[in-house]
């Protein structure tokens, strides 16, 4: 083909010769060519044939479509249907694939539907089935794609695009909240097609769903019988046990969160999620007020020294031994709260709580030392400020530093708000 067009005979077969070599060229993927040869075509051709003249310019369609001139792609589609409607359900395919593509799928549909209206038996039936399907997901009318998945399935169940589509089934199913039709479309595919990527899909999906609804040991015993009786993994039933928990802690159910955190604790007590766990309960059961078990908890985070929630949980950790007037402890986690605490409004919540916890405790010396360090902010608020000098002025009383307690006292008498 490429010596021919240079030969005396050429002129008498140049139309073929250019059918042809666009062919070649187009099925190597040299689509820019293989558009310039079948135009070609068209400004030679002399013969009368319809259908090969159909199919040039779905091939032009088809060239256009790859380089996304869907404009003009659908130019020639529409020309290929005038010409030969009798073959013309490929064209109507690729120009309602092309609206897709230029989300127009109110449009995609409409196409789609006159298709599968005017050609019945067309070998394009499954895929446009499917296609409508898509695009009433892309419109977000999950109904309708569920009705049109539900007659692609009627239709072509030995189809091997049937996976795909239960599974996107099962898929809306669980966006629409409905869990257990999603759980048994899932399951569906999963004992149809046992080893496929759709199957291995679907049971990633179905965990999901069984963690979300907090049925983890239904999904463990689905599992099972899968595998022939063989269990779970102890840490995948550790791990999902633990993420049915904290969904229903991230959504806010607290009442509910607290029982399952409790519960996966109970059976996974040295779990892989149990820092997390006890890190959850402390601070649920501190908003509660029930602050010996939120210690509790506290207690046991901290026990996991250096860990995501070290730092957060020392000082509600403090807070909680003040409210049980543990002092002396309090003391303590607050003055190693001061050492390393670099955030500006922890260090001074923690300063203050090391100079009431000194105070309370009867820690004169730490008293006296909170104090030294909150004086150093120059910005303390007037009330503050009072309290400060007045537990230093009993601190230094009780060290018998009594010139440094008048003075102390002295500057207290200068505000009228003097706490009693």
């Amino acid at each position: 083909y490429t010596i021919f067009p240079h030969t005396t005979l050429f002129r008498s077969k140049m139309m073929h010769c250019h059918y042809n070599l666009g062919y070649i060229l187009f099925n190597q993927k040299q689509y820019s060519k293989a558009k310039d040869l079948f135009g070609l075509y068209l400004k030679y051709r002399k013969d009368q044939n319809q259908t090969v003249l159909a199919d040039v310019y779905n091939r032009l369609g088809d060239c256009n479509f790859v380089a996304r001139n869907f404009a003009e792609a659908n130019s020639y589609y529409n020309r290929a249907i005038q010409v030969d409607p009798s073959t013309a359900d490929y064209a109507l395919y690729q120009t309602a694939f092309a609206a897709g593509l230029e989300k127009k799928y109110q449009e995609k549909v409409g196409l789609l539907d006159k298709l599968i209206a005017t050609y019945p038996k067309s070998d394009y039936m499954d895929e446009a089935l499917y296609e409508k399907g898509r695009a009433y997901v892309m419109m977000g009318k999950n109904e309708l794609a569920i009705d049109t998945y539900k007659g692609f399935l009627e239709k072509y169940p030995t189809s091997n695009q049937a996976k795909t589509v239960e599974n996107e089934m099962a898929l809306l199913y669980y966006q629409d909240n409905r869990n257990q039709e999603a759980i048994n479309a899932y399951k569906d595919v999963i004992k149809k097609y046992p080893g496929s990527d759709e199957a291995n899909q679907a049971m990633h999906d179905l965990r999901s769903v069984y963690v979300d609804m907090n049925k983890v040991g239904e999904y463990v015993d689905f599992v099972k019988n899968v595998r022939g009786g063989v269990s779970m993994d102890i840490n995948e039933q550790d791990s999902l046990t633990f993420a049915a928990a904290e969904k229903i802690y991230q959504n806010g159910n607290t009442a509910s969160a607290k029982s399952e955190l409790q519960s996966y604790l109970k059976k996974y007590p040295e779990g892989g999620y149990s820092l997390d766990a006890h890190y959850y309960l402390s601070t649920m059961l501190a908003g509660e007020q029930s602050n010996e078990e939120a210690l509790k908890h506290a207690e046991a985070v901290l026990g996991k020294p250096n860990n995501q929630y070290t730092h957060e949980t020392k000082l509600l950790y403090a807070q909680l031994l003040m409210s049980l007037k543990e002092y002396s402890k309090a003391d303590v986690a607050y003055k190693d709260l001061v050492q390393i605490t670099t955030d500006g409004v922890d260090l001074e919540n923690s300063r203050e709580g090391w100079l009431r916890s000194a105070n309370l405790s009867g820690d004169a010396q730490g008293v006296i030392d909170a104090a030294d360090v909150l004086l150093k902010n120059k910005k303390i608020e007037p009330d503050l400020m009072n309290e400060i000098y007045y537990c230093r002025a009993k601190a230094y009383m009780k060290l018998k530093m009594t010139d440094k307690s008048l003075a102390d006292y002295l500057l207290l008498s200068q505000d009228t708000r003097i706490i009693d």
